[in-house]
C-alpha cells in the first residue's frame, strides 16, 4: 500500500495566518526526506515569507536552511494546476515570498532531505513569517521514511 511506505504529517492547519504562524515541527531523523505540501488560499494586501528552519528540539529554529520548491502550474481546480515549474533552490535567508497578486489558491512543493539540514539539528520546522492581510493556507508533510510499516514510529 501507498500509505505503507509515505509518512503522512498534519503540518499546519487551515487557516488564516496573517499575523505569522509555524508549521508542526517534525524529527527529521525518522525520515530520508520530507515534502512538504504548502496549498495557499487568499492572499490579501502585503506579502508573506516562507522559510524553513532546523533545530535541536522541537520548536526550535536556529539555522535557516537552503531547500528545493516548485508551484503548481495554475491555480486550484483550474486547467494545468498539476503542472509543475521548474525546481528552484531557495536562499536560506531569503525563503519563499509569497504575494497576493501571484500565489492565490496555489500549491507549493518543499524538499527538504534529512542529509542536507545542519548536523545536530534534526527537528524541521517552516515558518511563514508575517507580512500579509490575509494568509489563507495549510501544510501536510509527506516523507520517505526510515521505517515502513503499517505503524511507523511518530515524527513529531
Amino acid at each position: 500500500m501507498l500509505a505503507e511506505q509515505l509518512h503522512v504529517i498534519p503540518g499546519l492547519t487551515s487557516a488564516d495566518h496573517a499575523a505569522g504562524v509555524d508549521s508542526e515541527s517534525i524529527n527529521m531523523g525518522y525520515l530520508h526526506e520530507v515534502l512538504a505540501l504548502l496549498q495557499i488560499g487568499s492572499i490579501t494586501v502585503a506579502d508573506a515569507v516562507v522559510k524553513v528552519y532546523s533545530g535541536a528540539s522541537a520548536g526550535t529554529k536556529t539555522t535557516a536552511e537552503v531547500f528545493r520548491y516548485r508551484k503548481s502550474g495554475a491555480a486550484a481546480k483550474s486547467a494545468s494546476a498539476d503542472v509543475w515549474a521548474a525546481w528552484t533552490t531557495a536562499v536560506a535567508a531569503t525563503g519563499i515570498v509569497l504575494s497576493n497578486a501571484n500565489d492565490d489558491n496555489f500549491l507549493y512543493e518543499i524538499e527538504i532531505e534529512s542529509d542536507e539540514m545542519t548536523a545536530g539539528q534534526p527537528w524541521l520546522t517552516i515558518e511563514i513569517a508575517a507580512g500579509a492581510t490575509v494568509l489563507q493556507g495549510a501544510i501536510v508533510f509527506v516523507g520517505r521514511g526510515r521505517f515502513q510499516a503499517n505503524a511507523v514510529p511518530t515524527a513529531i
